[in-house]
């Protein structure tokens, strides 16, 4: 029997990674400062699909992660790029909550429902902004590169807004648009693993118990 305390050993990412905010060494002239949004991947230690189940599950972030330059503006309109896949998403902030939400979400539909669920909260985001976005996660390889992307997003439009999020807050916001915005299934492993950062047991009701390898 495969033990958690056996997993634990047999980890190789004994790190404490976690969601940041740094400012942007760029020139720009904006509406704000340009800032940088991070949030980390992370592999599932013992318990893969448990919180599907309401059961507990150990989660590591890794190093890895998605990285958005956001550069704030005052047109209305946001635009997100990630040139090492070729994506290009815009939309204009006034358009975004006139449009429903898609069959078979992706990148776009995630990030329009972030956009939709923070001007519903009354965030002040209706300025719009532009972002750059990097992810060194493979993708479609069991890391949550998606919820990575999606917890990223959710930061940055806080910190547009100016509206504080505690861990916990950014992970259920970030479950909000990936997973309950679009009616699916699904369990809150990968948002509360990539908004706490480190090693932790999550529990069926959002706690994050820290770990520390032996």
């Amino acid at each position: 029997m495969v033990t958690e305390r056996a997993c634990l050993r047999r980890s190789l990412w004994p790190l404490q990674v976690a969601c940041s905010f740094s400012t942007a060494r760029i020139d720009m002239t904006a509406a704000a400062p340009a800032f940088v949004s991070f949030a980390p991947g992370r592999v599932c230690l013992f318990g893969e699909h448990q919180d599907y189940l309401g059961l507990p599950v150990i989660a590591a972030a890794i190093p890895l992660g998605c990285r958005m330059v956001v550069e704030p503006r005052t047109d209305g309109v946001w635009t997100v790029c990630t040139p090492q896949v070729d994506f290009t998403w815009s939309c204009a902030a006034g358009d975004a909550s006139l449009l429903a939400p898609e069959s078979q979400p992706d990148a776009s539909a995630f990030l329009r429902a972030g956009l939709q669920e923070a001007l519903e909260a009354g965030w002040n985001v209706e300025g719009g902004g532009t972002v750059m976005c990097s992810v060194d996660l493979p993708l479609q390889a069991g890391l949550s590169s998606s919820s990575a992307m999606v917890v990223a997003w959710m930061q940055a439009l806080a910190r547009v807004a100016d509206v504080a999020l505690t861990p916990h807050e950014l992970a259920r916001w970030a479950h909000k648009v990936e997973v309950a915005h679009f009616g699916e299934p699904g369990g809150h492993m990968d948002h509360v693993a990539s908004a706490l950062g480190g090693i932790h047991r999550i529990h069926p009701d959002w706690r994050g118990e820290p770990l520390d390898l032996p």
